[in-house]
This record gives C-alpha cells, structure tokens and sequence, in this order.
C-alpha cells in the first residue's frame, strides 16, 4: 500500500455459535444429532451471517416452510441490526426417513438464537486460505461397480 492510498485497514472479526435442532420427541429414533450454525463477520462496514441448518432444504419442498426465511432474517435484522439480506441460509441437505427435526416456532428461535450468540462473540480474526485434498470422501451418489453394477451412496464414506 503506498502513502497516497486512501484504503484504510479494517479488522475482521468473526463470532461462531451452533444450537441442537433435533425433535424431542421420544418416539422419533434418530441416529446422529442434527444442528444448526452460524457464523457472523463484521469488518466494521460490513456486517453478515452465514447459517447451516442440518435440513433437506429450507421453503417449501420438505420440512422447513416457505416462512422459515423471512422470518429468520427479518428476527435477526431487528435483534442483530445485521440488514436481512446479509443473512445467508444453507441448508446441508441431510435425507431423514421422515420429520427429525424440532417443530417450526422451535426451530426459528433456536436458529435465531444462535446467529445472535454469534454476533454477541465477536472477536479479531485473521483470514487465510489453503488448498487440500480428502480422497475418502465422496459426493457422488451412484458408485458403477467393477462389474458394471450400481451402488447408491446414502452416507459420505461409502465402503461397498
């Protein structure tokens, strides 16, 4: 940067918090906890949110109602300040035999929650990025056999 730049330095800072989203309901067998997270940064101008929910989708097509987001982001822009459409929803895209997570009304608070436990933690953080690569790991959901037969994954580390 030289002496004529008018950029000044900002510090980034990030908060993290995540919150169990899964149904109480005693009957329901579920096997692995499902979550929801987020992730809040603030560079001093620029305030957001990044959120994963442990669901199929969010609007409409399974679980989560069409709702869900707009009123997610309008509860954590009026509790956060952070503006709604700096509020990004990612839903990890699990495939449950049937409803595990908690109820609706249950579910938005607690995702609300978490995103305002992020942006109550905020501290300095520093960014970097790096490359790798995991090669037992897959996203590919039919496996062609040796044999030429298929194999359908269901989890992330297949072992057919």
């Amino acid at each position: 940067m030289t002496s004529n730049s008018k950029e000044t330095s900002r510090t980034l800072k990030a908060g993290t918090a995540r919150v169990e989203i899964t149904t109480e309901d005693p009957s329901t067998r579920v096997c692995d906890p499902l979550f929801a997270k987020a992730l809040v940064l603030d560079d001093g101008a620029t305030r957001m949110a990044i959120v994963t929910v442990d669901v199929v989708a969010v609007g409409g097509i399974c679980d989560v109602g069409d709702d869900f987001l707009p009123a997610l982001r309008m509860g954590i822009e009026k509790t956060t300040g952070i503006p709604g459409d700096h509020v990004l929803v990612n839903a990890s895209h699990t495939h449950p035999p049937g409803r595990i997570i908690c109820q609706d009304k249950v579910l938005l608070d607690r995702v609300h929650g978490t995103v305002c436990r992020a942006a109550a933690d905020l501290e300095a953080v520093r960014v970097g990025a790096g490359v790798g690569h995991e090669s037992r790991v897959t996203v590919n959901r039919t496996l062609r056999m040796k044999d030429g037969s298929h194999w359908s994954v269901r989890h992330t580390n297949p072992s057919p």
